[in-house]
C-alpha cells in the first residue's frame, strides 16, 4: 500500500485545486491529507479460513496443556499475556 500524508499548505496551488474538485469542498489551511492507494485483493477461502481456526485451536491446546503441566492458572495466564501485550503496546519490549 502506498501512502501519503501533506499538510494542505504544503500543497502546490494546482494540485490543491485538483483535490478540491476530488472532494467536492475547500481544503482549509489547518487540515492535512492523508491519501493511501491499495489493490484490492482476495481474502481467505472458506477452505483457509477453517485451516487457521484449526491452527488456533490446536496452538490454544498446547498452550493450556503446558500451563497445567506447570501449574499456571487461567487468572495467572492472562495475567501474564495482559502484562506482556502491554509491554508490546507501550515499547516496553522490543
Amino acid at each position: 500500500m502506498e501512502s501519503i500524508y501533506r499538510s494542505v499548505t504544503s500543497i502546490d496551488e494546482n494540485h490543491r485545486r485538483s483535490l478540491e474538485a476530488l472532494l467536492g469542498h475547500q481544503l482549509q489551511g489547518n487540515e492535512r491529507l492523508y491519501i493511501a492507494v491499495h489493490s484490492d485483493s482476495p481474502g481467505p477461502t472458506p477452505q483457509q479460513r477453517q485451516q487457521a481456526w484449526e491452527q488456533v485451536r490446536q496452538i490454544t491446546a498446547e498452550i493450556e496443556n503446558a500451563a497445567k503441566e506447570h501449574g499456571i492458572t487461567p487468572d495467572q495466564w492472562a495475567a501474564i499475556v495482559d502484562d506482556e501485550c502491554e509491554a508490546i503496546r507501550y515499547g516496553k519490549k522490543p
